[in-house]
């Protein structure tokens, strides 16, 4: 019995640390802003590849996937620092959001193995 009572309370605990972290105002949608900041992610030679590296602080970013080259776990797409995750497909290519910090953020697939860096001033 006491088994099932942890086991719902973890149920419990991660939905909610899920929930939470979905409601970090980063918004991740698709929906890209005409104002915004536009860029390109692509992959080549073992790594992420931005058309632009330095972004403006307070400024909504739109970043557009290119699927031909992002394949396979690279397609899973993470922004630590910004609390940005998302998988992109060929209909589903952009992560819209407003950086409001400057510094150096890190942008990775979801293992970590291909990175880049954005910057933001």
């Amino acid at each position: 019995m006491n088994k099932w009572i942890f086991i719902g309370l973890g149920i419990i605990i991660i939905s909610v640390i899920g929930i939470l972290s979905l409601g970090n105002g980063s918004p991740t949608g698709d929906t890209v802003l005409e104002d915004s900041q536009q860029i390109s992610l692509s992959y080549g030679n073992g790594n992420y590849i931005l058309s632009e590296n330095t972004v403006n602080a307070g400024e909504p970013v739109t970043i557009t996937v290119d699927t031909n080259t992002v394949k396979g776990c690279y397609k899973s797409i993470v922004i630590p620092q910004l609390g940005i995750s998302k998988y992109v497909s060929a209909n589903n290519n952009q992560i819209t959001f407003t950086p409001t910090e400057p510094g150096v953020y890190t942008i990775r697939c979801s293992m970590g193995m291909a990175t880049t860096k954005l910057t933001v001033i």
